[in-house]
């Protein structure tokens, strides 16, 4: 076991904390603070697996992490086997597996390295999306069906022109959003593993609140180290077949910089 260190500046990092008990198994625990109704955030457990992953792979930044949610995570303690794939110049590559009771709960895949060594050409079809300025949109609040704590650890406002499901309307498979940590801590590539999966599901706009609707796969790549400030997020749906449904996700930093984009797949539970 290693020395204890100082509690952390932030509750956020406190929240996503690993111990190394040996090489390859850590210690973690789950807060309910990030819980959607019973359940955690399906990001927030992809930061705990990254936070592992990290660490085994000598403390670099998470570059992609693709999380599959095997069964439900509950809040309390949790033990993480990390299991080095690929140690490499300019990426490396962890499996993490998440146990609770005896049981696999999340099986996630980080890729890490150092996104400041990343370089070459840019181009974006698409630019941020354009919204009203944080102040003159719509705080989600965490007494919201179907209760999402995470919200009071993640400040999140809404864009009232994809606020359809709030009035108990219909709208686009579409939802834009201001997002910042509620404890001022600065957005790093953690966080975003996180903010990717914050927003209430975009399915809202199109059936109304159906309740909890489970995550079955979220994949996040961070293209950029984020600048201070807010993130913009733009989360849409294109296709909601057989009650299964992709959220595709990109989140661009204060600076107008690309800094992640994400996928999901996602299922509308039936009443």
């Amino acid at each position: 076991m290693t020395e204890p260190h100082a509690p952390p500046a932030h509750r956020f990092d406190h929240h996503v904390a690993v111990t190394p008990i040996e090489p390859g198994l850590y210690a973690a625990t789950i807060y309910a603070e990030y819980n959607i109704g019973k359940v955690p955030n399906g990001g927030y457990q992809s930061a705990i697996c990254s936070a592992a992953a990290s660490h085994a792979l000598g403390d670099q930044d998470v570059v992609n992490v693709t999380s599959y949610y095997l069964a439900p995570a509950l809040p309390g303690p949790a033990t993480l086997r990390v299991q080095v794939v690929k140690e490499g110049r300019t990426t490396s590559l962890a499996q993490v597996s998440l146990f609770q009771e005896d049981r696999e709960r999340v099986r996630a895949m980080v890729l890490t390295g150092s996104l400041d060594a990343f370089e070459g050409p840019e181009h974006h079809e698409l630019p941020p999306p354009e919204m009203p300025p944080p102040d003159a949109c719509i705080r989600l609040d965490p007494s919201l069906p179907p209760a999402p704590k995470i919200l009071a650890q993640v400040d999140t406002r809404l864009d009232p022109a994809t606020s359809a499901f709030l009035r108990d309307e219909r709208g686009p498979a579409e939802l834009r959003a201001w997002m910042r940590l509620s404890d001022g801590r600065a957005p790093d590539p953690l966080a975003l593993t996180m903010f990717a999966d914050v927003l209430p599901p975009t399915s809202f706009n199109v059936f109304g609140v159906t309740g909890w609707v489970p995550t079955l796969e979220l994949t996040t790549q961070i293209r950029r180290r984020p600048q201070p400030g807010w993130i913009r997020v733009r989360v849409i749906t294109r296709h909601v077949t057989a009650g299964h449904f992709e959220e595709d996700g990109e989140l661009w930093d204060e600076s107008g910089a690309l800094v992640a984009v994400s996928r999901q797949r996602a299922m509308l539970l039936r009443r």
